[in-house]
């Protein structure tokens, strides 16, 4: 596969419902997944352009939904978490997306779970408490009696 011939976009879908296509304006993009973290992260730089609108950057508030496509495949889809720049005369803007298990990343709670519970029972009773949709499909194992205190969601599931 030469990479010279991917092809990709990057949509923002803004609040009132309306998708922008941004593939024009990206200066540089990259995403992945983080190691310990469960939530996958985009960083995105935009070239600062005026639209019949505004500046890009005003068009892009924080929450704004953002998917990026490679080859007519979505590969992230996530939420505009934070954008910088310096002031609407500079060239470009940098912003970073995350997607949806960001929230887990940045929500704490107390659990306790008693001796000889499974992994499977304590991922799946944290995931029901939180009202996270799961598929569990790995291997799963007795745990000693574990307590949780103030702790993210995403470091329990870990």
């Amino acid at each position: 596969m030469n990479i010279a011939d991917n092809v990709y976009k990057l949509k923002a879908t803004l609040s009132d419902g309306r998708t922008v296509d941004l593939t024009k304006a990206i200066q540089s993009m990259e995403w992945a997944d983080q190691e310990g973290e469960l939530a996958q992260r985009a960083t995105i730089k935009l070239s600062q352009v005026y639209t019949s609108e505004g500046f890009l950057s005003e068009l892009l508030a924080l929450c704004t939904r953002l998917t990026i496509n490679a080859n007519n495949e979505d590969v992230f889809d996530g939420l505009l978490w934070e954008w910088e720049y310096t002031s609407a005369n500079s060239k470009s803007f940098d912003i970073t997306a995350y997607d949806n298990m960001i929230y887990m990343q940045k929500s704490k709670d107390n659990n306790f779970f008693s001796e000889n519970q499974t992994t499977k029972t304590i991922v799946s009773s944290i995931c029901q408490k939180w009202n996270i949709p799961l598929v569990y499909k790995w291997g799963s194992h007795k745990h000693k009696k574990t307590i949780y205190r103030s702790q993210t969601i995403a470091n329990q599931i870990l």
